[in-house]
């Protein structure tokens, strides 16, 4: 109730009205700024039917990410939004999860007025408080959009039983590669075959609406195969950016993670790498996220 009615969101609220993305929007700004409008949240707002939505009281969309409750120990990502990477990478304590039941209880009124819902995590199907929330949306706002970011890895009884109860359900999977071994080398502890496997198991019970991808030096050349394998299951393609560790814009370096960003790659690859992904020709949908991943290299 705070964070929604508090006075920070208010100045907030009264700065983004001037067009001072100062108090807190500055990444929507520089997204802006560099013709990247549709990376940004604005974008996101209108697509979505949001903008229509300003003036009511209660938030039509909530996001929730609780917890950073991870198996997998991705090397573009850090321990923010990893627990793996954050015992084994950081050597740092478990962060403590201040979100517990009695928090859940408190987002009800909140939930009763929402049209989407996202987890996202960490791994939102190992966050134990999710499954309160997602039993709340059953029973009291089981018709609004439900999305989940998940790495795929996760899929049992358990899960299966709430999406089945909820009937406007998105899954986005990140995979990062369908290639085996350029898969176990990016996406640490975690086995293709199973999530291909969880994918297919999604499917049959819910939309499962894009695959997720982090464009990295050890991918790049693999992005043709990946929007292939969306064409075959039917589904888009997201692209997530990576201008430095995925926790910090100042990659904190270590000798168990390989450099990643396509931005240190040097002005002559960068143009095979732009050759290459302009050497197929793809569905209107899937050619406008390269074009906007090339805009991304050069800048």
């Amino acid at each position: 109730m705070q964070a929604w009615f508090g006075k920070k969101i208010k100045e907030l609220r009264s700065s983004l009205q001037k067009f001072d993305f100062s108090k807190g929007c500055q990444r929507c700004a520089y997204f802006i700024l560099n013709n990247m409008e549709k990376t940004s949240v604005i974008n996101l707002q209108e697509e979505m039917g949001f903008d229509k939505d300003v003036g009511k009281v209660f938030p039509s969309q909530l996001i929730f990410q609780l917890h950073n409750t991870c198996n997998y120990e991705c090397i573009m990502c850090s321990g923010e939004y990893s627990s793996s990477i954050r015992k084994n990478r950081d050597n740092l304590p478990a962060k403590h999860n201040v979100y517990d039941k009695k928090f859940a209880d408190s987002m009800i009124t909140f939930i009763k007025h929402a049209r989407v819902i996202e987890f996202i995590g960490g791994e939102p199907f190992l966050v134990s408080v999710n499954y309160e929330l997602l039993n709340h949306i059953v029973t009291h706002n089981p018709n609004c959009r439900v999305a989940f970011v998940t790495n795929g890895s996760v899929y049992n009884s358990k899960i299966e039983k709430i999406l089945k109860q909820l009937p406007n359900v998105d899954v986005c999977v990140s995979i990062d590669s369908i290639n085996p071994d350029t898969y176990a080398l990016i996406r640490k502890n975690g086995s293709l075959k199973n999530v291909l496997n969880n994918i297919a198991n999604f499917q049959k019970i819910c939309s499962v609406g894009s695959i997720a991808v982090c464009p990295i030096i050890q991918n790049i050349y693999e992005m043709h195969d990946i929007i292939n394998y969306c064409k075959s299951i039917n589904v888009d393609l997201w692209i997530n950016t990576v201008e430095g560790s995925l926790g910090s814009r100042d990659v904190k370096r270590c000798s168990s993670v390989p450099e990643f960003r396509l931005q240190r790659l040097s002005t002559d690859e960068k143009q095979r790498v732009k050759k290459y992904l302009l050497s197929q020709t793809h569905p209107d949908k899937y050619q406008q996220k390269l074009k906007s991943l090339i805009e991304f290299i050069d800048l």
